[in-house]
């Protein structure tokens, strides 16, 4: 339970920007709610929720969308009603023609460069033959076929506008604020460690600190790589590795006893938040910093905290005075419009299979009951379906809790507020503190933000059920028996036939790391691989948190396997910043001229870890190699023996420290 308050807390707190993103998608679910009122436009809670569906972070991505799935929609439509015409009394193939189109979405999604436009089609199509299951009419088949397009149509235009008319979204907007919102994370931990600041961070703090800016720092590498607008030495790899560096010192400090640092430390960190300071005034001032080539004086390191600071004052300092000739991001290599397996891998034909199956018996069940109002158990095996079966519950957990707490929230204002109301004032106001919400979670990470999708789609279906006060609890009452029905089958089936779980992506993700990592300790420097690494560990994060919907339909062997990659997989993120201060430790040695042996026997010691990780899951680690090269570099460090050797061989034994715990750990 406290895991999941720590979660919602910091997944629900104010970030840079998601106020007014939560402003504007009301604004414009409000003007979709008013036109649909005021023109009698059908299904007025489908195009209210299209608004929430549609809108992303930024304007770039937002319009993309937009356009994918307005093209989508219209060959959609068109393919639905020729098929519709063809086969309206022939149940049979009609039937036949739908399971081979979810069939073909399905396999398209996960094989194709632009599934999401196959998905949309695939999606119109089938729910656009099912029309003829309730409506006896073929005039009315083709009238709901037209409506259908405007109602989705238009609220997805009003969107896109909605973000022209923005400039705040735009790609150099969201960079520099997202780019902000990083170094102020930065100012107010060390003015909490300096005592500017009297916070108390809550204990989930420093767990979460690091997952949400290596999140960013990804958003902030795709960004740069949108827009030429964004100034160069900001859109420089130099750049962006600083700051990683930057954020990792951040968060070793957040872990840190401030009590412990001597008056020359905390000097140190007084200096290090005036330049962070200074930085930020930068960007906000948007004025360039004057163009000195006076570096920062450089500390004399004394202790493992004042290794940190050292560094910490290093990074600040060539982040003030970054080129604009800096190396430029490399672009990315064009997608390839197929994946490589993509005709070869059972894999994908399996998983196409599994969710046409659970689709087709949901709509035979439905339509054996004749129960219409349950058909979105076959929307809910379409929508939730991912590559894992823990992925798969997690996306049916959010859309089944998403669901309870919109109908809640739609059922408290049809009793308790409707009765009031006596203009659609009324209505639009309800209407904007429901949308408030929904969007606010679904402005979150991925781990909620599906959630707030449905929150917004259950609470417009109790609310805008016409042009009239909703009076029928059936709707919602149906909707949440169907969603469940659609999660029930969807485990079925997935446990059922050729089960992929995200422990064995979990475990694949993990080797892929270490080998990276392995790659990186035998050349002996971080360079500009630190921010991909980090994401890899926190990708490897994620499958962990997918792993734990698992565990509840896992006998107890499995579950103990999966405890196992857990804590191998908080280990190496413990392991991490270590790694990475180890690797920046030499240009500090070769700095302050210490002796050329130690400096190899450190960069063997840090070859000797990459070998250990590379073949840890292989169960072919010797930990004795890495203790005999310790005591070498022990001795190499004891005949210096000063601060810096000592914080030095300090780093080292934390390192082998939890190398041996990862030792222990059963693979």
């Amino acid at each position: 339970m406290n895991a999941l308050i720590d979660l919602l807390r910091v997944e629900l707190r104010p970030t840079s920007g998601r106020a007014s993103a939560t402003l504007r998608i009301v604004i414009t679910t409000v003007l979709v709610v008013i036109i649909a009122m005021t023109l009698e436009i059908p299904e007025a809670a489908l195009a209210a929720y299209m608004v929430l569906f549609i809108s992303k972070e930024e304007s770039y991505t937002t319009l993309q969308s937009g356009l994918l799935l307005i093209l989508g929609l219209t060959v959609g439509i068109a393919l639905g009603l020729l098929l519709n015409m063809a086969f309206v009394d022939m149940p049979m193939a009609r039937i036949t023609t739908m399971m081979l189109v979810i069939f073909a979405g399905m396999w398209l999604v996960r094989t194709f460069l632009i599934g999401p436009l196959a998905f949309a089609i695939s999606f119109v199509i089938m729910m656009t033959m099912t029309l003829a299951d309730f409506i006896p009419s073929p005039e009315l088949i083709v009238r709901a076929h037209l409506w259908l397009w405007v109602v989705i149509a238009f609220p997805i235009v009003l969107t896109m506008l909605s973000f022209v008319l923005a400039p705040q979204f735009s790609p150099p907007q969201r960079f520099r604020a997202q780019l902000l919102e990083r170094l102020l994370s930065c100012d107010t931990a060390l003015s909490n460690q300096i005592g500017v600041l009297a916070l108390k961070p809550h204990a989930a703090e420093p767990a979460y600190w690091l997952a949400n800016h290596i999140h960013a720092l990804s958003n902030l590498q795709r960004l740069s790589q949108k827009s030429t607008v964004i100034p160069s030495r900001w859109r420089a790899n130099d750049s962006l590795t600083l700051l990683f560096r930057l954020i990792l010192l951040t968060q070793q400090l957040i872990t840190a006893s401030p009590s412990s640092r001597t008056a020359e430390q905390q000097q140190i960190l007084l200096d290090a938040h005036a330049q962070l300071r200074h930085l930020i005034a930068e960007l906000q001032d948007n004025t360039p910093l004057p163009s000195s080539s006076n570096a920062a004086a450089e500390p004399t390191p004394d202790g493992d905290v004042d290794f940190v600071l050292s560094d910490l004052s290093l990074v600040l300092n060539d982040l003030s005075h970054l080129s604009a000739l800096a190396n430029p991001l490399e672009p990315k290599p064009k997608p390839a419009l197929w994946l490589a397996d993509a005709f070869s891998n059972p894999e994908y034909l399996q998983f196409a299979f599994k969710v046409t199956l659970a689709a087709m018996l949901c709509y035979v069940l439905y339509n054996l009951f004749d129960w219409q109002g349950i058909h979105t158990c076959m929307i809910t095996c379409t929508i939730i379906a991912l590559s894992s079966k823990g992925a798969t519950v997690h996306r049916g957990t959010l859309r089944i809790v998403g669901a309870i707490i919109g109908g809640i929230m739609g059922i408290v204002t049809v009793v308790f507020i409707f009765p009031h109301l006596q203009s659609i004032v009324g209505l639009v106001i309800v209407v904007a503190a429901g949308t408030a919400i929904a969007a606010w979670v679904s402005l979150g990470s991925e781990r909620i933000a599906y959630a707030g999708l449905q929150i917004g789609l259950a609470f417009f279906m109790c609310v805008l059920q016409g042009f009239g006060p909703a009076t029928d609890f059936e709707i919602i009452r149906d909707r949440l028996f169907g969603i469940l029905l659609g999660n029930v089958m969807m485990a079925l089936v997935f446990s059922s036939l050729w089960p992929v779980y995200a422990r064995s992506q979990l475990r694949q993700q993990l080797q892929h790391y270490l080998n990276n990592v392995a790659q990186v300790l035998q050349q002996g420097k971080l360079g500009q691989q630190g921010i991909a690494l980090q994401a890899d560990l926190e990708q490897a994060s994620d499958l962990a948190h997918l792993q734990s919907f698992e565990t509840l339909f896992s006998p107890l062997a499995q579950r103990q396997k999966i405890a196992q990659q857990q804590h191998q997989l908080s280990i190496l993120q413990i392991l991490s910043p270590n790694l990475a201060l180890l690797l920046r430790a030499e240009t500090t040695l070769k700095r302050d001229n210490l002796p050329p042996d130690l400096i190899a026997q450190h960069q063997q010691q840090l070859a000797r870890i990459g070998v250990f990780l590379s073949h840890l899951n292989q169960g072919e680690s010797e930990l004795s190699l890495l203790e005999q090269g310790l005591n070498a570099l022990k001795a190499q460090t004891d005949r210096v023996n000063n601060a810096l050797t000592s914080t030095l061989i300090q780093q080292h034994r934390r390192a082998f420290a939890l190398l041996a715990n990862l030792a222990e750990t059963p693979h």
